[in-house]
């Protein structure tokens, strides 16, 4: 398995994950929207953005680091 590092293509998984804009997902960082533009521009990979959308969405890790599979766990009975 190999982890996207595309800070642009994480970014958009976050944007996807929680249905909001990147204004929104700023807002959920208690920040601007210039704060998630400058970590794209900078290639400055959002590690905890990253575990916290994994963490209060239940968002699957392997597609969302990686891009592969489905967003979402399935869990078998």
């Amino acid at each position: 398995m190999e982890y996207d590092s595309n800070t642009r293509n994480i970014i958009e998984r976050i944007i996807i994950t929680y249905e909001k804009t990147i204004k929104g997902i700023a807002d959920l960082m208690n920040a601007s929207a210039s704060v998630i533009g400058n970590r794209i521009h900078r290639s400055a990979f959002p590690h905890d953005l990253v575990l916290s959308c994994i963490v209060d969405t239940g968002i699957n890790p392997q597609w969302f680091c990686t891009g592969e599979g489905a967003p979402t766990l399935t869990v078998s009975k």
